[in-house]
């Protein structure tokens, strides 16, 4: 086994659309039930949720980022994080908009990839474990 794979113990769903995390969360604990997997509405929530976790030192891994969402959406809260001290070790967006737009947007930012709602078992399977 490659010693530098490095299993994902916390996730961190950002979407204010409950189907999606709901979906994303039962996937998550299909494929792994140790995974720990916390949830925020919007970036807002989300940067107050990470500011609490740099307290406790148990951050996300792994964060799925939607762009679209009221408040603070996606790409606010991408800039917001740029100036953090420890920003989540991978932040994948997942999103219902494949718009050329949003794609060259969000590549303009330290993303682990992209990808498409609803994210399936496979896709979640392959970023679980870097």
């Amino acid at each position: 086994m490659n010693n530098h794979l490095q299993k994902t113990e916390c996730v961190l769903l950002i979407d204010d659309d409950p189907a999606s995390n709901f979906l994303a969360r039962q996937l998550i604990e299909e494929i792994d039930g140790s995974i720990q997997v916390c949830t925020s509405r919007n970036g807002a929530e989300a940067l107050a949720f990470l500011d609490g976790c740099m307290v406790s030192g148990n951050c996300p891994d792994l964060v799925l980022l939607d762009l679209n969402m009221p408040g603070m959406d996606g790409f606010a809260f991408l800039e917001a994080l740029q100036s953090s001290f420890n920003p989540p070790r991978r932040i994948y967006v997942l999103t219902s908009s494949y718009c050329h737009g949003d794609v060259e947007r969000a590549s303009g930012f330290r993303i682990a990839g992209y990808l498409s709602k609803p994210v399936s078992a496979e896709q979640l399977q392959q970023i679980l474990v870097i």
